[in-house]
């Protein structure tokens, strides 16, 4: 009942994140302030703002008709109360009550990183962001932007490209395409990765909604990742957010001349890492690739036959040449061949050049 109407409220006119914090504050449930009076509740949270937006009380059959509703306009809701919340963007100061979702609500889940930049990319700018997008969705990682056209679109589309997914995190309703030239990029990234809000079907649109939307983008990733951007831009609103939020920023060097390069030259000076190429942003998240990895193979350990796990123990931090694993086992090479090419494919190890194998965590 109460995940109902947290719902019910955030879609109120008049019902922003403070509102709905001083609300949540209160010792009383959402479902027993529901029922109060304008005179009762402005007596309880003494919220000035009460006056002009509490129309209570409220019924339940208010509330259910509301959330039932909502079903035309979204494909699913996702409230901070939800066990699947992401826990990263939980961690925010003002994170969204409210999720609008259409596509696999599971991808808030993955390990993701953050792309933004200008609308108005040069031609490497386009480049860079696209190359880099797909490099981190073929590491597995997942890709988030806002879906504004230039950078933007280039991030989604080569993460789209690559094995991974992205996620899209929008100013505007989850149903409502914006801008039209995406209509493409928004059919796509609904069939293949996610589309977020956290603005109700009935919000009106205007500048404010796009730059608050930023620290969403921010709060969902481990790091952000500036392109291209100008001095004044949203992207260095959102790089600011990563930075409030502690989490890594990133920034492409580009020509010194370029108005739409000062701003990662900006963010460079006062401490974003200097990129050129996707190792240089995997290396900050080392450990929390080897914790994934080492999770992974726990999970499929009982997978591995006893014949792999014994290979395996053989394999450590230290690459060793196959002729040694031979060797060490006892068994036929053509045997040892074939255990190693099971263990690739089940990502328990990694083979190097010249015939070396190391273990992936």
């Amino acid at each position: 009942m109460e995940r109902s109407w947290l719902i019910f409220f955030h879609g109120r006119s008049g019902f922003g994140w403070k509102t709905l914090d001083v609300m949540r504050r209160c010792q009383l449930p959402l479902s027993e302030l529901a029922r109060m009076r304008l005179d009762e509740i402005r007596q309880l949270l003494r919220f000035p703002l009460m006056d002009k937006i509490w129309q209570g009380p409220y019924s339940f059959d208010q509330c259910q008709t509301y959330v039932a509703g909502l079903s035309e306009n979204v494909g699913e809701i996702m409230t901070i109360d939800d066990a699947d919340y992401p826990p990263l963007l939980k961690e925010i100061d003002t994170p969204p009550w409210v999720l609008y979702l259409k596509g696999n609500r599971r991808m808030l889940n993955h390990r993701m990183l953050a792309i933004v930049g200008t609308r108005k990319p040069t031609n490497y700018g386009r480049m860079i962001a696209h190359n880099f997008a797909k490099a981190l969705s073929e590491r597995e990682w997942t890709v988030v932007s806002g879906m504004a056209v230039g950078v933007d679109a280039e991030s989604h589309y080569g993460a789209l490209s690559g094995p991974g997914k992205t996620v899209a995190v929008l100013g505007t309703p989850v149903s409502q395409v914006y801008p039209v030239q995406n209509s493409r990029l928004y059919e796509k990234i609904a069939a293949e990765g996610l589309l977020v809000s956290e603005y109700a079907p009935s919000t009106q649109v205007n500048k404010g909604t796009f730059s608050t939307r930023n620290r969403i983008i921010s709060g969902l990733s481990k790091g952000t990742l500036v392109v291209e951007a100008a001095v004044k831009s949203g992207s260095l609103i959102t790089a600011n957010y990563a930075s409030e939020q502690s989490r890594e920023v990133f920034a492409v060097p580009g020509p010194i001349t370029s108005p739409l390069s000062m701003g990662c030259h900006i963010l460079i000076q006062d401490g974003a890492k200097l990129v050129t190429k996707v190792e240089d942003i995997l290396e900050e998240f080392a450990y929390d690739v080897s914790k994934a990895n080492e999770a992974a193979h726990r999970n499929q350990g009982d997978t591995l036959t006893t014949d792999e796990r014994q290979l395996l123990a053989m394999l450590g931090a230290q690459q060793i040449h196959i002729d040694v694993l031979i060797r060490n086992s006892g068994k036929p090479a053509s045997e040892v061949y074939a255990l190693l090419l099971h263990l690739q494919l089940k990502k328990a190890i990694k083979q190097l050049p010249g015939s070396y194998f190391i273990r992936v965590y």
